[in-house]
């Protein structure tokens, strides 16, 4: 039975049910960004440092190919909130033959964009940039497998099932702790590989967990019945994502495009500061944990209540996943701040580190409700297909905004990586506004036109 036909969308329940798995999720995802970089910065400063590199290509080559999943989420929630079954299956299996595909594309292009490291580095040592490249090697060279991992959880969410990516979350957390420890440390046999056997470990748990994501997946499809015998519908639901998604995949392009430039500013600050940004990173990502979650849910059952006619129950949804979210985070930048000289040491021995990152993780009580509130709201509106939106907001903000103030408060006025966080943070609440206006619009626009239908 279709979970919406008993779900009230003015109760918590539906979004806990959705949100609290994919904040379990999220953060056994997140544990494997944490575990490498508190394994890394143990190991070696200029290893931390050069994740500082990476990590930023590696997520950005991700969520730029992956762009797809926005209308993957989208376009399922809508069918099957429709209760058009065959419709899902039919999609969702197209989903993953192109997600493998464009991995495999990607994996293809690891030479070049080792190569590319040099001119992204900002002067970086050379030894940063080697770790950088031989992290990358095995990372990106695990596309495909990272791919089809992403899709699947995209296709789970918008069946209205965040349970299952947190059981195969599990299982891969399980497998990638021990395997940091032989890959990086050494031992069984294995030598002491730093920073390249970080990258060997993270490939083997994400083609563990696409694998098994894959199967359960599969299994999940089966329940539901045969695919849809009519292929143009299927080829229209796939062009249908496609449409949604292109507005979302030059929206990731001009984001991280962006966030590259905003990475490479802070590159420039030297290495004490790319370490000190890793660590306020890592605890930040933590807090993004419940941000992601409630996006996930609000995109979810805003697709699906959308196919399902449901106007009013779509926009309740929306804003009881925002309530949730915004005062999560505001909850984590509190903690975040309190447990300072407890998280801090964590990622990194270095006192000089320590020292900096104390100095701006007080802006966290700011920055985290406003991430936390853009996130849903702009997931709100691509799980309601309205990408547009999103690609110019991030236009104007993660481009604009954002470059434009951190170099203003980190080298112009020579405040380092406390202004570089000046800037982001107020790049997130122009963000917020920009689409709380957007998202105001639309829900005006929509039931104008169901009125409409209604009268004729």
């Amino acid at each position: 039975m279709n979970a919406l036909a008993t779900d009230d969308p003015t109760s918590y329940r539906p979004v806990l049910r959705l949100a609290l798995p994919a904040i379990g999720y999220s953060i056994l995802q997140t544990l494997i960004f944490i575990a490498d970089r508190a394994m890394i910065g143990r190991f070696s400063s200029t290893g931390l440092a050069s994740m500082q590199i990476a990590s930023v290509i590696e997520w950005s080559l991700g969520s730029i190919f992956m762009a797809l999943e926005v209308g993957v989420l989208a376009r399922i929630g809508f069918l099957y909130g429709a209760r058009e079954f065959p419709r899902v299956r039919s999609l969702a299996k197209n989903a993953l033959a192109i997600a493998m595909t464009l991995g495999v594309f990607v994996a293809i292009g690891t030479p070049l964009v080792r190569a590319s490291l040099g001119g992204f580095g900002g002067g970086s040592p050379e030894s940063v940039i080697r770790g950088a490249a031989d992290y990358l090697l095995f990372t990106i060279a695990a596309s495909p497998f990272v791919y089809v991992g992403i899709a699947s959880a995209a296709i789970f969410q918008g069946i209205n099932d965040t349970r299952t990516p947190l059981i195969v979350g599990v299982l891969a957390n399980i497998l990638h702790v021990p395997l940091n420890v032989v890959f990086i440390f050494g031992g069984l046999g294995v030598p002491a590989m730093g920073i390249k056997g970080c990258g060997i470990s993270s490939a083997l748990t994400f083609a563990l967990e696409a694998i098994l994501l894959a199967i359960a997946l599969g299994l999940r499809l089966r329940a539901l019945g045969r695919d849809s015998a009519d292929r143009k519908v299927a080829l229209s639901d796939a062009r249908d994502a496609f449409r949604i998604a292109i507005p979302s995949f030059a929206e990731r392009v001009v984001f991280h495009a962006g966030y590259l430039t905003f990475i490479s500013i802070i590159n420039r600050l030297g290495e004490e500061s790319m370490a000190a940004n890793q660590v306020l990173i890592s605890i930040e990502a933590i807090c993004f944990l419940g941000a992601d979650g409630f996006a996930v849910a609000a995109a979810s059952l805003v697709a699906q209540r959308k196919g399902a006619k449901d106007l009013g129950g779509a926009v309740r949804s929306a804003k009881t996943a925002l309530v949730l979210g915004t005062s999560a985070l505001f909850v984590a930048g509190v903690v975040s701040l309190v447990g300072r000289d407890l998280f801090i040491p964590f990622f990194s021995p270095d006192p000089k580190v320590q020292a900096l990152a104390r100095s701006i993780i007080v802006l966290f009580l700011v920055a985290e409700p406003l991430l936390a509130y853009a996130s849903i709201v702009g997931q709100s509106l691509r799980g309601a297909g309205h990408t547009f939106d999103a690609l110019i907001t991030t236009i104007l903000s993660a481009v604009v905004i954002r470059v434009s103030l951190t170099w203003f408060f980190g080298i112009h006025l020579g405040l380092g990586l406390f202004g570089v966080w000046i800037g982001s943070t107020v790049d997130w609440g122009m963000r917020s506004v920009m689409l709380f206006l957007f998202a105001r619009y639309r829900i005006k626009e929509a039931f104008r036109a169901e009125a409409a239908s209604v009268r004729g």
